[in-house]
């Protein structure tokens, strides 16, 4: 017991050197890729490519880790991001960009669902949705201060020692992830009998969580992609402010995460989620008449925060919802479905800018918020 804490301490470690390069370099990379000559649409169109073969990638990586190990998995992802990071720093046009922020998209996405099935498998079920919503303050923790002051380097020196910074701190993380042991779970003991589940309801199971996470990202992908654009042409903003408005926005995440791992231990999962939702509609709704850049930060933060809420909540509802067994699947669909939706809404973001407006992606996001609720109505309890 004692080496499987060790183990999940090493794994927060890993997680937060992660994070921080990951809010390092994704909350400024659309303005990156603006600056090396791409359009909006070809913005959009280079995160959407990446991010659909990082998906196709998904499944195969899972299977890898449910074969060889999720440590194995998590050691290679680390690898691999910190050296296609470095390589950032060299390119001298977006098109010379693509293969590497694909390289780095696979990376971070094979990452997520060995990293929530070692966390399933290390936990209760009592326990585990707060154990997530621990393990996530990760995440959160490096957006405090990796947008702002990637926003800073970049306005002061260029872009270049931003991602020699973000492969830098990838790098150290491979001292931790050499420390994760494998573990091979304290809820394989079966918490419900294999016998009990037919193909059928496995299959429906499995197609409603696939579409809830396909809704879900595509609400906050498809207003997110384009967003440090959008503040920086309507608020003539910085890469320093929108550096600080994405620190807000973590700020917000570490707070609904601490708040999470509380609140999930008394509340029904389905419930909590359908309320998160409906909250941010309304916000989402709101955004378009907003003129301050604070006021804009903070009605953005919060929404953000919400869905951030939902992270824990939907990890434990798949291993609620499906066998121990297929855990490691379950979670590959889950991953694959989130990047599928975040792939959209890459698109979808530069065609309804180019199409309708800028603030039409927040219109766009509130009405996929009221149509992810659907599934989670429809998913037996």
């Amino acid at each position: 017991m004692e080496n499987l804490k060790k183990s999940l301490y090493a794994l927060f470690l890993v997680n937060l050197g992660i994070a921080l390069a990951l809010d390092l370099i994704s909350p400024l990379q659309p303005l990156f890729i603006q600056s090396l000559g791409a359009s909006v649409v070809e913005v959009g169109f280079v995160l959407s490519v990446s991010s659909f073969t990082a998906t196709a990638l998904i499944i195969p990586s899972s299977l890898m880790a449910e074969k060889y190990g999720n440590r194995k998995i998590i050691i290679l992802s680390v690898i691999s991001a910190s050296i296609s990071v470095l390589l950032y720093a060299v390119v001298e046009n977006w098109v010379q960009l693509y293969p590497l922020v694909i390289i780095y998209t696979v990376s971070f996405n094979v990452f997520i669902p060995a990293r929530m099935v070692y966390i399933a498998e290390a936990s209760l079920l009592e326990n585990r949705a707060s154990i997530y919503g621990l393990m996530n303050i990760a995440w959160p923790l490096g957006s405090l201060i990796a947008p702002v002051l990637a926003g800073v380097i970049a306005d002061m020196y260029g872009w270049s020692p931003v991602f020699t910074v973000a492969s830098t701190v990838m790098a150290l993380c491979l001292a931790p992830a050499l420390m994760i042991r494998e573990v091979k779970g304290l809820s394989k003991c079966s918490e419900e009998s294999e016998e009990d589940w037919s193909f059928r309801r496995l299959f429906k199971t499995m197609n409603l969580l696939i579409v809830f996470h396909v809704l879900i990202s595509l609400t906050v992908g498809v207003s997110n992609t384009l967003l440090s654009i959008y503040v920086s042409e309507k608020f003539h903003a910085s890469t320093t402010q929108v550096g600080f408005m994405f620190s807000m926005v973590g700020l917000a995440t570490l707070m609904s995460q601490l708040g999470a791992a509380y609140i999930l231990k008394k509340t029904d999962l389905k419930r909590f989620l359908q309320l998160c939702l409906l909250i941010m509609t309304s916000l989402y709704v709101f955004l378009p008449f907003v003129e301050d850049l604070n006021f804009f930060t903070i009605i953005y933060a919060v929404s953000y925060g919400l869905y951030s809420a939902t992270w824990p909540a939907s990890a434990t509802l798949v291993t609620m919802a499906i066998p121990n067994s297929k855990w490691n699947m379950g979670m590959g669909f889950r991953q694959t479905a989130v990047r599928l939706g975040f792939s959209l809404a890459s698109m979808m973001a530069g065609l309804l800018w180019s199409s309708l407006g800028s603030t039409s992606v927040f219109y766009v996001s509130s009405i996929l918020a009221i149509l992810t609720i659907v599934p989670l109505l429809l998913l037996k309890k």
